[in-house]
């Protein structure tokens, strides 16, 4: 999955080389993809969650049977958008900052 985004971003040449350009881009690839999955397959969850804390005589069954007559299929993604905005937000974050925060650490503590 990971493969056919990683070549259109850097080409075929990869990293096979080992070039540090190429490596983190497969990784940023790999990590944003995987986000974006793992967010939207736990979407139907979260709304489910949501609902139940909003109206707490729903069941699990309820909560499914209601969100499903209020918003149909559309139940299982609706509001994915927004959390993969914020995840991928975060992610990048993460790496712009608390990376080199992280290595300055560890090479203090290495010393």
């Amino acid at each position: 999955v990971v493969d056919p985004a990683y070549y259109a971003l850097v080409g075929r040449g990869g990293d096979a080389g080992g070039d540090a350009v190429g490596s983190g881009a497969r990784r940023g690839v790999a990590v944003a993809m995987t986000s974006v999955a793992s967010t939207v397959a736990s979407q139907f969850p979260h709304n489910c969650q949501i609902r139940m804390q909003a109206d707490p005589s729903l069941g699990y069954a309820s909560v499914v049977r209601t969100l499903f007559a209020e918003h149909g299929a559309r139940s299982v993604y609706m509001g994915a958008s927004a959390r993969i905005a914020l995840l991928l937000v975060v992610n990048g974050l993460n790496e712009a900052v608390l990376k080199r925060a992280w290595a300055a650490k560890a090479e203090a503590s290495s010393s």
